[in-house]
């Protein structure tokens, strides 16, 4: 016998192997039934009323579909929302899956009690079928067979916190045909029950939409349940799974009685007889198992490349922002700044790169973002002085570019002839720049460079004719607010606005070695103590004359001798005015320059 007819006869022997094997599994297919409702989502302690050897684990209420009943029935499994065929018979089961609320862990399970308690360290086979419900707003994952040891009798509607033996990590989201999902395991422990449903939290589950227009599912994704089956077998082999293209995956088979490998579409083909069998398929593959005992299959899906676009380049106006989103589902994301969001906001110049990993195949994209200058214009100051009877005129050439006055115009340029609060918005490149700027008359300036006086020789006095928005013209050609004087002289300055205004002052100087001094103050009540006031001279003099008026402007005291004083008397009566100016003048023997001072004193009774 050739090699390949005995490969032939050794699949003809596992068919029949796979054939005899017993399902531990009663009532697979929902077929037999006590009685039959009419309407779905019986209470849990009467689930089993109506359906043979199932029961309802957790107090969530899973449904029960049928096309033995009356198609006015909610449980006809062509009714809408269903509109959905058993996988075989007429019978079915549906459930709750999982809900897009991450902190809502509501979740519907069917069990039942096997025929044939497994025995620890044997072999066994399991699938079951689903198909989502037509009408489903989500697709999620990990739906799942568990074996338990004991009958589960949850007195809630949570997820069940276990690891299921089975389980299918891929989404999905075919609603059209049923999806097989199967498995070999070890029996750890001699289970009894088995429990199908979705084992996984919100957090651990994903979900992604399915986009259909006429929704009844809202919160959760929803699946039918049919065909289940639990046989012993032989091997146990790698589950399915799913690559990325041009990536392999190793398939593994663990049994003594192994054959060989072939794919589904030419099974008389033996690729490998290795037990480990690496393989890197283009398109989604279903690769058969073959060995003395049974066949089984695994299917390798092949992820085809995804792209997305999260936006061209772009150039963005000062302080705007742009929300990056992929508009694509994936499994997790990875921003160029560190983000793991699924959008983030931009709000500075840079390139921003994105990183989408779905199924655990990668795809990135980028996008250049960039902004307009902060500002194409500006008055350059706040306020510009306006002159009765001139005219002020702006002009600005950007290129295109539109312009709106505050008068509503909408030249590049205008011509101010009175007062106001002037403002310019300038729009480029879809970005509107603003500026203002106050257009006023000043006040005439007012200038006061203070009454004639005399410096000391060899320091310097400062003239200040400060007018805020005014020019300066001194007598020696400067233009500065401030003059510096350090020698005598007639002083004037000359500042204008919009108006003019001038003072002229009397600067001399004086040698201050000698001094004369005259105090402000005296009290005369005749205590002994400052009762007379009269100038004190630290020099010869050559010439003085004291004069004190009164306020009304009548001499008081007049003396050409320093050695006079005056006491506070006219005519030998004590006055009862309190305030006094005077005017003293006075040349020092050896300096022949009149120094005339004015002043006020001060009398304290």
């Amino acid at each position: 016998m050739t090699l390949k007819h005995l490969i032939l006869f050794f699949i003809f022997t596992a068919s029949c192997f796979w054939t005899a094997a017993q399902n531990l599994v009663p009532n697979p297919s929902f077929e037999n039934t006590v009685s039959l409702p009419c309407v779905g989502g019986v209470a849990v302690n009467q689930f089993n009323s109506y359906f043979q050897d199932w029961n309802l684990p957790t107090l969530a209420t899973s449904d029960f579909f049928s096309l033995n009943v009356p198609n006015t029935c909610s449980i006809y499994c062509l009714n809408s929302p269903w509109n959905h065929l058993p996988k075989s018979g007429n019978n079915m089961v549906g459930a709750y899956c999982s809900s897009i609320y991450n902190d809502s862990n509501s979740r519907e399970y069917i069990q039942t009690q096997l025929l044939q308690t497994l025995t620890p360290g044997q072999h066994y086979y399991a699938k079951f079928h689903v198909s989502l419900a037509a009408k489903s707003r989500f697709a999620s994952n990990n739906l799942g067979m568990y074996f338990s040891d004991t009958l589960i009798n949850s007195f809630q509607s949570d997820v069940l916190n276990f690891t299921p033996q089975i389980i299918e990590q891929k989404i999905i989201t075919d609603s059209v045909n049923w999806v097989k999902i199967s498995g070999t395991f070890t029996a750890s422990s001699p289970s009894q029950y088995i429990i199908l449903g979705c084992f996984s939290n919100g957090q651990n589950t994903s979900l992604t939409p399915t986009n259909h227009n006429d929704i009844v599912f809202n919160e959760y994704s929803y699946y039918f349940f049919d065909d289940i089956l639990v046989k012993e077998t032989c091997l146990t082999h790698s589950p399915d799974t799913t690559i990325c293209q041009n990536t392999s995956a190793t398939l593994n088979v663990n049994s003594n009685s192994f054959i060989g490998w072939a794919e589904s579409t030419n099974p008389s083909t033996i690729l490998s007889t290795s037990n480990n069998f690496t393989v890197s398929p283009q398109q989604s593959t279903n690769y058969l198992i073959y060995s003395q005992c049974d066949t089984f299959d695994i299917w390798v899906y092949v992820q085809e490349p995804f792209t997305f676009n999260i936006g061209n380049d772009t150039t963005l106006c000062p302080d705007e922002t742009l929300t990056l989103s992929p508009q694509y589902k994936g499994n997790s994301y990875l921003w160029s700044n560190g983000s793991t969001d699924s959008t983030i906001t931009v709000n500075s110049a840079g390139l921003y790169s994105l990183e989408i990993t779905k199924n655990g195949c990668s795809s990135s994209d980028n996008i250049m973002v960039d902004y307009y200058p902060e500002q194409i214009f500006s008055f350059d100051q706040d306020t510009a002085i306006f002159c009765p009877g001139d005219t002020l005129n702006f002009l600005y050439n950007l290129n295109n570019a539109n312009y709106l006055w505050s008068d509503n115009s909408t030249s590049n340029s205008i011509s101010i002839t009175q007062t106001q609060n002037l403002s310019l918005a300038v729009e480029q490149n879809g970005c509107t720049y603003e500026d203002s700027i106050l257009i006023y008359t000043p006040p005439g300036p007012q200038v006061n460079l203070g009454t004639d006086t005399s410096i000391c020789e060899d320091l310097s006095i400062v003239l200040n004719a400060h007018h805020p928005y005014s020019t300066f013209l001194w007598q020696d050609g400067s233009t500065e607010a401030e003059l510096i004087v350090n020698e005598a002289g007639t002083y004037w300055v000359n500042v204008e606005n919009c108006f003019e205004a001038s003072d002229t002052i009397l600067i001399e100087t004086e040698n201050c070695d000698c001094v004369l001094y005259l105090p402000n103050t005296f009290t005369p009540n005749q205590n002994g103590v400052n009762d007379e006031i009269s100038a004190v001279a630290s020099c010869p003099l050559d010439q003085f004359e004291f004069i004190i008026y009164n306020r009304w402007g009548k001499v008081v005291f007049h003396s050409n001798n320093i050695q006079d004083f005056w006491n506070g008397t006219v005519k030998n009566q004590l006055t009862n005015t309190t305030c006094f100016s005077y005017s003293l003048q006075y040349s020092f023997a050896d300096d022949a320059f009149v120094h005339t001072k004015y002043g006020h004193i001060n009398m304290l009774y």
